[in-house]
């Protein structure tokens, strides 16, 4: 089924849940374990959601190992015989079967397709097929939707091929599901039609669409005492913005997760990047049938899931593995040995950031972790007669209080470990000292890893050559001077790059400061596909961010657990560990001076070699000694990029940087944006992206938004080397990397993300204005809701800016070309503007429709997306068929704007307005003076409607909240996604800062998150704290 509908797209599915675990420490199976997990199940089904039928909810399950009594009755003399007889704690590696869950198609046809293919494939893989076993079902239990898309449920037991055993056989059988997988898929099969819940000699998993009160009922097998283990792990599922199917419901092979992935999309393209790398011992030439790695139909916890049990099956313990993918926060008082393990893995892999509460398994030992943060709660206790019970929420399982020795909650990045093999528990550190202690992590960094201070300055001073003298496929030469040049002059340059008065106000308090500037809420900028004056190309693009349940982060306050330090190099194989997967570059930020550089582009090292390739191209050249199309020589140049980056790589450098230096009449650039995700694609495509760097050296980028844009988009750093160049002293430099340092992070935590390598290459941004044309070959993955301008326009945009910085211009045209006509360019022009002022302040009806004739002009330039707009012909209903005007009026409200923000008059004219009108105002979020709660003579009320509590929660009281015909929670700022409001001082008179609870002249901010909403059980909370 194509779940892509209007503006829906199932890549952006996430979900938030409750887990549960019950564990015997001896290993011994018993029924009861699985009955406590099925009442922790239960009691958690107020963290899941239930559908409109008010019976099909998200997703409920159970992991536990496989009980072997019960299936040798099941499935009879098929099965061979286990090695530890009628003992179900056997050592899992030793039975001689597996048993698979399978959901396949309900049409018989296809179901019969799917079982064909399913026995073919295993013998082809040299695994004989045993049997089949029809699961038996309750369908009555489930809603309309669930049943609607019930698969049809079988269990397959499979024979243990011989000289396999243990982790071997698991090995097969893991390379046998994805197998199986890949030829469903290529056969027409959706993920709703085939997927494959377990497949294991050890493990098997019960899982479905309904909610947990259902699950027993509908699983008649969970029921039989027989059915037995010594641990179950059970999942109840929210999914805060996607469909609910059948696959998704968890726990999947080997994990069971509370919390979104705040970083997939760089995590996917990483999976991707590397799958030409991987190679293993283990697995050899197998490897290749293991790819894709990553399920792309999967929820974030699915692929989670793809690429946790590679590592695993690949040889690495499940808490290696664990500490590898959701590393704890290595800041402060901690180890040396802590401290290299991580940073050693961080030259291999990024993490997977966001708020998680993870119980993961192998079937011989159960794991527990929670993310850096401790963003998802994991609450436990352990009893006397030596079982571990723990969940989301203390009290899901009701234990006798005087059979509990141990109460417990992880902290964050803690882990606990369930031996069951040896029957004990590993907490933090023990688990994490023997990982830390498996290899040398420390000698290896020391032998290997590189820093700045390695490369020394260049002997001429110079930023140092490149190979060949100058880089394929353009005559420009990227160390020229452009000051030696009178054409090419810092000032010519600077109009071409866009330094206009707006870039200006902009890095105005960047190097005055060390910080952005504070401006008023909102933008008034003409979105670039519509300015008259052609933009920078990074003003396509809007960054995403986070809310709810995966909270943008506080980049101040929790500013201990991020980080800007990164490798950057050639990346080797994810799946071996060895000293030269270290030989990287480890730079404390994403971002270069033009003097370090200059040492990197002057280094004669042979271990790490760096080279440049232009992104400068010729305009003169024609195409076939013709005139050339619109939108060619742009065309032609980033293919001429793509090819020069992939020969540089196959050459063996480590670096390769994309240079726009060489500017000069007669020339032009390929805008940075554009050339790095060429070239970044092409070798992703070609299975090389991971043999080299990508650095962007940059004259257009200045903003922090630019920078953030091209790490966004795979860049491995950035050097924004026109701004240093004109920078005028060295503190001011200073400044400059401070502000782009904060603005950085600031920007990785409005995805709720920790540290630049799960950033770099995640593409978290959407395009508004672009053509389908340019963000599919270039953006793939990048949504562009309202399409607009390709690249015969963006080459166009290109030379009417070479135009204006070098067609012949005298200083005063020089100086005339950096100052922007915004008063023509704004949606709400001065002229216009004034207008209205005189129409509402004099009663002036004259001036009214003037304004209004101006507004709606069809002659006006479009200056925002709603100007574009038309409305469909249709037959007009009579009035009497559609909603009477107070009933429309209470759709309306005014947007939230706090008393300080607006003058106390402006905010109680809106509120009473609205009131009169019979709509609703919003108080915004500082709160509003009790003396409006006294209405007008007239009756008119004064007061706000609804009331907002932000995450500074200013001017918040129990009159404020009991007096409110509405309570707002406010989850982000609508000006500023994923950041905080800000009250300048000066604002903050003694009225206000009585309102708000404060001293007068104190600047206000409220964070980004509220710092006590990081899931959903704890919005319910203070949604009931409100009430």
């Amino acid at each position: 089924m194509n779940m892509n509908c209007g503006l829906h797209d199932p890549s952006s599915e996430r979900d938030a849940c409750g887990i549960g675990l019950v564990a015997r420490l001896d290993g011994q199976s018993e029924h009861r374990t699985i009955v406590d997990a099925l009442t922790i199940l239960e009691n958690l089904e107020h963290r899941g959601a239930v559908s409109g039928d008010g019976r099909t909810g998200d997703g409920a399950g159970l992991l536990c190992r496989i009980p072997d009594t019960f299936f040798h009755a099941e499935f009879g003399s098929a099965l061979p015989g286990s090695k530890v007889s009628g003992n179900d704690a056997g050592s899992p590696g030793s039975l001689p079967y597996a048993i698979g869950m399978f959901f396949l198609p309900r049409g018989i046809s296809d179901e019969k397709t799917a079982s064909s293919l399913i026995e073919y494939i295993a013998t082809r893989e040299g695994v004989q097929l045993l049997g089949w076993r029809e699961v038996p079902l309750v369908p009555q239990v489930l809603g309309d939707r669930g049943a609607a898309s019930l698969p049809r449920i079988r269990q397959a037991a499979f024979a243990r091929p011989d000289g396999l055993r243990g982790d071997a056989f698991e090995r097969k059988l893991f390379v046998l599901r994805k197998r199986l997988e890949s030829e469903a898929r290529a056969a027409g099969f959706s993920i709703d039609e085939f997927s494959i819940p377990s497949l294991s000699a050890r493990t098997i998993v019960y899982k479905g669409m309904f909610v947990a009160a259902q699950f027993a009922s509908f699983y008649p097998d969970l029921g039989r005492p027989e059915f037995k283990s010594p641990f179950a792990i059970v999942h109840q599922r929210y999914s805060t913005n996607t469909f609910p199917s059948w696959p998704l419901a968890q726990p999947f092979r080997m994990i069971a997760h509370n919390g979104e992935i705040n970083t997939l999309r760089k995590n996917i393209n990483a999976m991707k990047a590397r799958q030409a790398t991987l190679a293993s011992t283990l697995f050899g030439p197998d490897i290749s049938k293991l790819y894709p790695i990553v399920d792309n139909a999967g929820s974030d916890s699915a692929m989670f899931d793809n690429v946790y049990e590679l590592l695993v099956h690949a040889g690495r313990s499940p808490e290696h593995a664990f500490m590898m993918m959701v590393p704890e926060a290595a800041v402060g008082e901690v180890s040396e040995e802590r401290r290299n393990f991580y940073e050693y893995h961080s030259a291999l892999m990024e993490s997977w950031d966001g708020p998680a509460a993870m119980v993961f398994t192998d079937g011989l030992s159960i794991g527990v972790s929670s993310d850096r943060n401790g963003l998802r709660p994991f609450r436990y206790a352990r009893t006397n007669d030596g079982r571990l019970i723990g969940a989301s929420e203390a009290g899901a399982l009701q234990l006798d209080q005087a059979s509990i020795f141990e109460k417990g909650k992880l902290g964050p990045g803690k882990m606990m470990l369930i031996d069951l093999d040896k029957g004990k528990i590993r907490g933090n550190d023990a688990i994490k000292d023997g990982v830390f202690r498996a290899a040398p992590y420390g000698q290896w960094l020391k032998d290997n890893r590189l820093v700045l201070d390695d490369f020394p300055e260049p002997a001429d001073g110079k930023s140092g050559g490149i190979p060949d003298g100058k880089p394929a496929g353009s005559d420009a030469d990227p160390e020229a001077d452009p000051k030696a040049n009178p054409k090419a002059d810092t000032a010519r340059l600077g109009i071409y790059f866009g330094f206009d008065e707006a870039a200006a106000r902009v890095l105005k308090p960047m190097l005055e400061t060390g910080k952005e500037g504070i401006a008023a809420m909102g933008t008034r900028k003409v979105p670039a596909a519509l300015a008259a004056r052609p933009d920078s190309f990074f003003s396509y693009f809007h960054q995403l961010f986070a809310q709810v349940t995966n909270p943008p982060m506080d980049s101040v306050r929790e500013g201990s657990v991020m980080s800007l330090e990164c490798y950057i190099g050639r990346e080797r194989n994810l799946l071996e560990a060895s000293e030269l997967h270290c030989r990287q570059l480890k730079v404390s930020r994403p971002l270069f001076t033009n003097a370090e550089l200059a040492r990197l582009r002057a280094s004669q090292r042979t271990d790490f070699r760096v080279c440049t390739v232009s992104t400068v191209y010729s305009l003169s050249a024609a195409l076939d000694a013709t005139r050339p199309a619109p939108g060619s020589r742009l065309k032609a140049a980033i293919e001429t990029i793509r090819t020069e980056v992939e020969l540089r790589v196959d050459e063996g450098y480590s670096l390769v940087i994309l240079s726009d230096r060489g500017m000069e009449p007669g020339k032009s650039t390929v805008p940075a944006l554009l050339a790095l995700t060429a070239a970044n694609l092409r070798l992703v495509e070609t299975g090389k992206r991971h043999m080299s760097g990508l650095v962007v050296e940059s004259g257009e980028t200045r903003e922090i938004h630019h920078v953030a844009m091209l790490i966004g988009y795979g860049a491995s750093a950035v050097n924004p080397w026109m701004v240093f160049e004109t920078l005028p002293d060295e503190k001011a430099a200073m400044n400059y990397l401070e502000a782009l340092e904060h603005g950085l992070l600031k920007t990785m935590s409005k995805m709720g993300i920790c540290s630049i390598p799960s950033y770099r290459g995640g593409a978290l941004y959407e395009a508004v204005g672009l053509a389908r044309e340019v963000t599919e070959a270039f953006f793939p993955g990048t949504d562009s809701r309202a399409e607009g301008v390709g690249l015969e326009q963006l080459e166009a945009d290109i030379l009417a800016r070479h135009a204006l910085a070098f067609d012949n211009k005298s200083d005063n045209d020089l100086q005339a070309a950096t100052v922007r006509k915004s008063a023509d360019e704004l949606p709400w022009p001065p002229r216009l503007a004034a207008l209205l002022t005189r129409a509402s302040m004099g009663n002036d009806e004259d001036a009214y429709h003037e304004y209004a004739a101006g507004m709606t002009d069809p002659e006006r330039q479009a200056l925002c997306l709603r100007d574009i707009f038309g409305l469909r012909e249709n037959t007009p209903l009579p009035l009497s068929a559609v909603q009477t005007a107070g009933d429309i009026a209470r759709r309306f409200s005014v947007a939230a704007m706090s008393c300080g923000a607006l003058s106390p008059e402006a905010h109680e004219t809106l509120a009473s307005g609205a009131n009169a009108a019979g709509s609703w105002s919003n108080s915004g979020e500082g709160g509003e003076d009790e003396n409006r709660s006294k209405p007008y003579p007239d009756g008119i009320s004064r007061a706000s409607a609804s009331r907002q509590v932000a995450s500074g929660r200013f001017g918040v009281t129990a009159r404020y909240l009991a007096s409110a015909g509405e309570l707002q929670i406010k989850m982000a700022q609508g000006a500023k996604p994923g950041e905080g409001g800000q009250l300048p001082g000066a604002k903050v008179n003694a009225y206000i800062a009585k309102l708000r609870h404060t001293k007068p002249g104190t600047p206000l901010i409220s964070p980004p998150p509220h710092h006590d909403i990081y899931s959903i059980e704890d919005l319910a909370q203070l949604v009931h704290d409100l009430r």
